[in-house]
């Protein structure tokens, strides 16, 4: 091999090494479940709990008022996972969105989003905790997720 050939080669080999991280994220879809505010109390920051067994599964539903519990009790763990996203949000909870989950590895990612106060509105400034339960089917899933975590306001 000539110092051409090399050139090229350690070339694609550095492309690729920036690449993977990028292509190692996907958009995993999904469907809220349930929203409505948590029986727990305020946390600091949002975050999230993964259910992937009824094991698991329980550790948000002793978070959650009973209404919210139900996508939870019900799930199907063979061809579906619950996620548990948690937050402070308060009388903003109506404009907080879950613009997109993704998968890392073992991973997942909820990305959430703020959409602002309408013109001339008014929001209280109360601060509670509030839930969301999002299911997600493990088709999509590449393996099974053992964390989660949560990216946005």
């Amino acid at each position: 091999m000539g110092r051409g050939h090399l050139s090229r080669l350690l070339l694609l080999g550095i492309a690729l090494a920036v690449a993977a991280p990028a292509a190692a994220a996907s958009t995993v879809p999904f469907r809220v479940a349930a929203h409505r505010m948590s029986a727990g109390a305020p946390a600091a920051r949002p975050f999230a709990i993964p259910g992937t067994s009824a094991v698991s599964g329980h550790r948000i539903v002793l978070r959650v008022t009973p209404a919210v519990a139900l996508p939870v009790l019900r799930a199907n763990f063979r061809t579906q996972i619950v996620i548990g996203v948690f937050g402070p949000f308060g009388c903003k909870d109506g404009r907080v969105r879950v613009a997109r989950v993704t998968q890392t590895a073992r991973m997942l990612v909820m990305h959430l989003s703020l959409e602002p106060l309408a013109p001339g509105a008014m929001e209280c400034q109360a601060i509670y905790e509030t839930a969301r339960v999002l299911v997600v089917s493990r088709a999509a899933l590449h393996g099974t997720p053992t964390k989660a975590t949560v990216a946005g306001p």
